[in-house]
């Protein structure tokens, strides 16, 4: 268990790349935070990991939103201690609204 004990932040975790990495990550002995603003499948998330004898906690969290991403850190801080990884999955494009045109 390459990162056993340590703290795993994956933002998106609750789909595609995030979820997979996340998955990686409690596989390997990371305590594994889901901060993701899809509620529903971020609980799926940590629920697979669980299931599997893994650690992790979901966080609702709209990472285009510094408050939020503050409030995470401090969420991880608080329960964990320490941030060891951050693993960046959340898709963020402002610019989404002009290629719909």
């Amino acid at each position: 268990m390459l990162l056993k004990n340590k703290v795993a932040i994956v933002t998106g975790g609750a789909s595609g790349l995030g979820k997979a990495s996340a998955k990686l990550l409690a596989r390997e002995g990371a305590k594994v935070i889901i901060a993701d603003n899809d509620k529903n499948h971020t609980k799926e998330v940590v629920d697979l990991i669980q299931a599997e004898g893994g650690i992790a906690v979901a966080f609702d969290c709209d990472v285009s939103q510094s408050a939020q991403v503050s409030q995470l850190v401090e969420f991880t801080i608080d329960q964990f201690k320490s941030i060891d990884v951050l693993m960046h999955g959340a898709g963020i494009c402002p610019r989404m609204q002009y290629l719909e045109m």
